[in-house]
């Protein structure tokens, strides 16, 4: 027992500085509530869709993604009560743990360093790349370490195909994340055969065999799937990817659809054989001669390709096979790569064997003492010691990276409490705006290449009231690209017909708009008249929950005023929230329609929906409350006279809508 618990001994610092790395990662995550990444939005609508008792409701074989990692989230969100963010948070964070360490072992069956394999896996924890990886929505981080894993497991395998066998499962379950893991599998089967022919083992032919059988059964749930459903089991649309690519464009919402979604590889090599060509050199050589992709960081830049190349031809370290297999495996993915691009992400893949590199280059070259004299100075452990105090300053500064919510979480709340009940109840040209009180964070319908042809206000309306849009957003960067005619809305003061702005941020990007209905708005009538012939035809409501958790709730007020004449005197509108005491708790002051629509440009006879947000400095207690409006001169302080109540009570010229209780 004792020699079976010894076995775990060396593991104890890997499992501390994966640990460290994921305390790291729940800092920084600890306070996003918004997802970033635009891919993410499709798995968690994929995740979404899928019910237990409706096999049928998952998109099986998609062109782009496997379904793993959208039942990965389901499974987060259904079974485990998460918000489907946080999942992805966990699964990133934890894909980076178990990619720390597969590469300490990888490292360690490598060198046959223990101290080699400790110093590579610290290294690689404190890359600024790997750490957001390790962080961010996306499949990235759990595919490529599963990969790493996979690695590992084959290095410590030798001949024993069992053990061969796990490692092409796991292989196969990183495809089920990635379409891209079939390359780790191609360029692994490539090196077990050509062991099996260069040294004419059968046993390493078996190896091969093993491992390609394990990758199969690891990936059959999407190769099935995609065989039933498509007719090809490694159905995807790669091949889309790489035109998309060789076009050079960034007009994604125009470009992305103009080529068939099913092109196959095949196709465009055969159409652009000499842009394919040139593309996959241009990408391959300037990983080597320029910085493009440098994902080394400080300290350990200088030696990024250096360090692998030692690796792979100093002959004096490696076994031949170990050389191989480095070479083979790093260079190999680098080349299938360019095809695409080398993105950072893509390359947290082959992030371990530089690493490795580096380290070891620096081990080999820098000696262990030096004499001065009679006495022996220590010269690496100092050195190695430095630059991993200067390394750790990434993770340090990294826990308090994340960029600010406060904009998605503003628009989320101020639609809330205007009245929106589901996210496709909202138009956006903001592409990154979506319901961050939805445990799935649906994004908010976005424009599609049928909307592309709008060219007046007039059919915009048209859209979203046949769509049944009641909410509207436009923006500057993809709002001005799409719709360049309808550019004025990005301001609310635009005063668009059938739009009533009901927020805009004071930077002036984009601005919400509540769309109006051809008929009757469905709002409280009410029968109050004021003086300057101002009358409050009705109103509508609604206290709602702020996010993120724990925030206190607001209020949304909307104000149907009709003016029997125009030329009136400038007022801004008041809402007050009094307690059953009559202390106020909460209160906005403004001009109509968030200050675009002054009472002083109404027109005779016109309704104007004005809508107003009151948002509460803390959680309000128990007891009823009651909602008070009114009309005011900024200048004097006074209030308008209510001249006719109807059926609603006045308090000092304040208008009592309707009282609520907070139980």
């Amino acid at each position: 027992m004792r020699l079976k618990s010894s076995r775990w001994i060396p593991w104890a610092i890997p499992c501390v500085l994966a640990l460290m790395f994921l305390l790291v990662e729940a800092q920084r995550t600890s306070t996003q509530i918004v997802a970033r990444y635009p891919d993410f939005f499709g798995w968690a609508e994929r995740a979404a869709q899928f019910e237990a008792g409706n096999v049928a409701g998952l998109d099986w074989a998609h062109g782009l993604y496997p379904f793993g990692y959208p039942l990965l989230l389901w499974v987060g969100v259904r079974g485990l009560g998460l918000d489907v963010l946080r999942t992805a948070f966990w699964l990133s964070a934890l894909g980076g743990v178990l990619g720390l360490l597969g590469a300490f072992a990888l490292i360690w069956r490598l060198s046959g360093r223990y101290a080699v394999a400790v110093v590579s896996e610290f290294f690689l924890g404190c890359l600024g790349q790997y750490l957001y990886y390790g962080s961010a929505e996306s499949t990235d981080m759990l595919a490529s370490s599963l990969l790493i894993v996979s690695l590992a497991v084959l290095v410590h395998a030798e001949q024993r195909w069992r053990t061969i066998l796990l490692a092409g499962l796991i292989a196969g379950a990183s495809f089920l994340v990635r379409y891209t893991a079939s390359l780790t599998i191609l360029l692994c089967g490539v090196y077990l055969f050509t062991l099996a022919i260069v040294r004419r083992d059968r046993a390493w032919a078996i190896a091969g065999g093993a491992f390609i059988l394990g990758a199969v059964i690891g990936g059959s749930p999407q190769l099935i799937a995609s065989t039933l459903v498509k007719g090809n089991p490694f159905y995807s649309n790669q091949g889309h990817n790489l035109w998309f690519t060789l076009t050079g464009s960034t007009d994604y919402l125009g470009d992305w659809n103009k080529v068939p979604m099913d092109i196959s590889m095949f196709e465009v090599f055969s159409r652009f054989p000499r842009q394919v060509f040139d593309h996959w050199w241009l990408e391959f050589s300037n990983f080597w001669i320029t910085n493009n992709a440098n994902f080394m960081g400080r300290p350990l830049f200088a030696l990024m390709q250096a360090g692998l190349l030692f690796v792979a031809l100093w002959r004096d370290g490696l076994k031949n096979q170990q050389r191989f297999l480095v070479g083979l495996y790093a260079v190999g993915h680098l080349a299938s790569l360019s095809f695409m691009r080398l993105d950072k992400r893509f390359l947290l893949i082959v992030m371990p064997l530089f690493v490795f590199g580096a380290v070891y280059f620096l081990w080999q070259l820098v000696p262990s003492v030096a004499q001065a004299g009679r006495r022996s100075i220590p010269v690496r452990g100092p050195i190695v010691l430095v630059l991993m105090i200067w390394a750790a300053m990434n993770p340090w500064g990294f826990r308090s990276t994340n960029t600010s919510d406060d904009r998605a979480i503003a628009v989320s709340n101020v639609l809330h409490a205007a009245g929106m009940q589901t996210f496709r109840e909202v138009f956006s040209t903001e592409l990154y705006l979506q319901d961050i009180a939805d445990p799935w964070k649906h994004r908010l319908s976005i424009p599609t290449l049928t909307t592309r042809g709008i060219e007046s206000h007039e059919q915009l309306l048209r859209l979203l009231r046949e769509g049944g849009y009641r909410f509207f957003v436009y923006d500057q960067a993809t709002g001005r690209q799409l719709y360049p005619n309808l550019s004025a809305l990005q301001f609310a003061d635009s005063r668009a017909s059938g739009l009533a702005p009901i927020y805009a941020p004071e930077s002036g990007e984009f601005a919400v708009y509540r769309v109006m209905q051809d008929q009757s708005q469905a709002f409280r009538p009410l029968d109050v008249s004021l003086d300057q012939g101002i009358q409050l035809k009705g109103y509508e409501s609604r206290l709602s929950q702020n996010q993120p958790p724990g925030s206190p709730s607001s209020l949304g007020v909307y104000m149907y005023w009709q003016a029997e004449r125009a030329g009136t005197a400038r007022y801004k509108v008041f809402v007050h929230v009094v307690n059953a005491q009559g202390k106020l708790v909460g209160q906005h002051d403004g001009e109509p329609q968030i200050g675009a629509y002054p009472t002083d440009a109404w027109k005779a006879g016109e309704t104007v929906c004005d809508f107003h947000y009151v948002s509460f400095d803390k959680l309000l207690p128990p007891g009823t409350y009651s909602i008070r409006v009114g009309l005011y001169n900024e200048e004097t302080g006074q209030r308008v006279r209510v001249t006719r109540a109807g059926a609603s009570a006045v308090v000092d010229h304040a208008i009592v809508l309707e009282t609520f209780s907070v139980p």
